[in-house]
C-alpha cells in the first residue's frame, strides 16, 4: 500500500499514486499551496538574515571607531597599531623599523635579535628560521662542505675496493694451498700404511679401540659453540678455540677423550664415528670443517661488540678475528694446541718445549 504525502490518500501501487499526484486537481492544488507557503517562509528568512547582517555591520563599525580611538603609535617609524602586542610584533619583525632602531641605538629591541653567523645579518627570533633557510652564504658553505665530504667518501670507497681486491687475491692463494693440502692428504689416506707391531703401536691401537664414538653432527657442534664459546676463548684465538673443542666437543659425558693424536709431527688424529668406524683425521681437516663456520660467526659477534666497548684493544681483536677466520687454511696453532691436549697419553710423547718455541 502507498500513501500520498500531500492528501494522505492510500493506493495499491506506486504507479497509481504517481498518476494521482500528477492529474487529480485537489491534490495538485494542495501541492501548489505548500510550494507558495515554502516560498513565503524562505523570503521571511532572507529578510531576517539581512536585518542581522545590517545590525552586525553597525556593531563592527562602532567597534572599529572605538579601536581607532585607542590606536598606539610606533615611537620609531610613527605607524599606528591597535594593541601593544601588534606594536611589539611590528618593532621586532618589520625590516624598515629595525633599521631605524639600529640607527637610533635602541638596545632594548636590538638585544632580542639573532645574528646570523654566516652573513652577520640581524633577525627577530621568529623570522630567523626563514632567513636561515634562504641565507645564500650559509647555503654556499653547506654546498662546499657536502662536496668535501663526498670527495672523502669516494676516497674511502676506493680504498675499501682496493683492500677487498687484496683480500680476494689472498683468499684465492689460501684456497689453492688448502686444496693442494687436501689433495695430498687424500692421496696419503689412499695409500696403505704398514706399521711394525711395536709396543708403541700396540699401546696406540689399544687407546684408539677404547675411544667412545664422537658425534660431529652440525646441529650439536653449532649448539655447543653458541653456548660455550666465551670472550676469553675469543681473546686466545685458535688456542682458545682448541681448548673449547677439546673440552666440550671431543670429550664424552664421563670425561673420556674421544680424539687422540698419535703423531704430533705429522698431525695424525684418530676418532670413532657416530656408528663406531675408525677415522684417521690428518691435520684435523674433518674436525675443523665442522667447527669453523660456527666459530667464525660467534667470533664475529664478539669482535663487533668488543671493538665498540674496548677500542684500545682493536689490534688484538683484529688479530684474533683473523686467526679464527683463517682456521681452515692456517690451522697450525689450533692443531699444535689440540695435539698437546689429545696426545699426552699416547705412546709417542709430545715434545712440548719444541712446540712452545715454534709458537714464539
Amino acid at each position: 500500500m502507498f500513501q500520498c504525502g500531500y492528501c494522505s490518500k492510500i493506493f495499491r501501487t506506486n504507479k497509481i499514486l504517481r498518476h494521482h499526484q500528477t492529474h487529480v486537481m485537489y491534490c495538485l492544488k494542495i501541492q501548489e499551496e505548500r510550494k507558495a507557503l515554502s516560498k513565503k517562509m524562505i523570503e521571511l528568512q532572507e529578510i531576517e538574515e539581512a536585518k542581522k547582517r545590517a545590525n552586525t555591520k553597525e556593531k563592527d563599525e562602532k567597534i572599529k571607531l572605538q579601536e581607532e580611538s585607542k590606536e598606539i603609535n610606533c615611537q620609531f617609524c610613527g605607524n599606528h597599531f591597535k594593541t601593544k602586542y601588534l606594536l611589539r610584533t611590528h618593532q621586532t619583525h618589520a625590516k624598515y623599523c629595525l633599521k631605524l632602531q639600529e640607527s637610533q641605538n635602541s638596545q632594548e629591541i636590538i638585544s632580542c635579535l639573532i645574528t646570523c653567523k654566516f652573513c652577520g645579518k640581524n633577525s627577530a627570533s621568529t623570522n630567523f628560521a626563514k632567513h636561515d633557510a634562504i641565507c645564500k652564504k650559509k647555503n654556499q658553505f653547506l654546498i662546499e662542505e657536502i662536496a668535501m665530504l663526498k670527495i672523502e667518501k669516494e676516497k674511502e670507497i676506493a680504498m675499501l675496493k682496493i683492500e677487498k681486491e687484496k683480500d680476494k687475491e689472498i683468499c684465492s692463494i689460501y684456497k689453492a694451498a688448502a686444496e693442494r693440502a687436501q689433495a695430498t692428504n687424500d692421496e696419503i689416506a689412499k695409500k696403505p700404511t704398514y706399521q711394525k707391531n711395536s709396543t708403541k703401536n700396540i699401546q696406540n691401537n689399544l687407546m684408539i679401540s677404547n675411544l667412545t664414538p664422537l658425534d660431529l653432527s652440525q646441529a650439536r657442534v653449532d649448539s655447543i659453540i653458541d653456548e660455550k664459546y666465551t670472550k676469553n676463548d675469543f681473546y686466545e684465538g685458535q688456542k682458545g678455540a682448541a681448548h673449547l673443542v677439546h673440552k666440550y666437543i671431543a670429550t664424552d659425558s664421563e670425561g673420556k677423550p674421544q680424539i687422540v693424536c698419535t703423531d704430533t709431527e705429522r698431525g695424525i688424529f684418530h676418532h670413532k664415528s657416530a656408528v663406531g668406524d675408525h677415522v684417521v683425521d690428518y691435520k684435523n681437516v674433518h674436525l675443523i670443517k665442522k667447527v669453523h663456520s660456527p666459530l667464525k660467526r660467534k667470533a664475529g659477534e664478539f669482535a663487533a661488540e668488543e671493538s665498540v666497548k674496548n677500542p684500545t684493544a682493536l689490534k688484538e681483536i683484529i688479530n684474533n678475528m683473523t686467526s679464527i677466520k683463517d682456521l681452515e687454511t692456517k690451522p697450525c696453532l689450533f692443531n699444535r694446541t689440540f695435539a698437546q691436549l689429545t696426545g699426552k697419553n699416547c705412546a709417542k710423547q709430545i715434545d712440548t718445549e719444541s712446540l712452545t718455541n715454534e709458537d714464539e
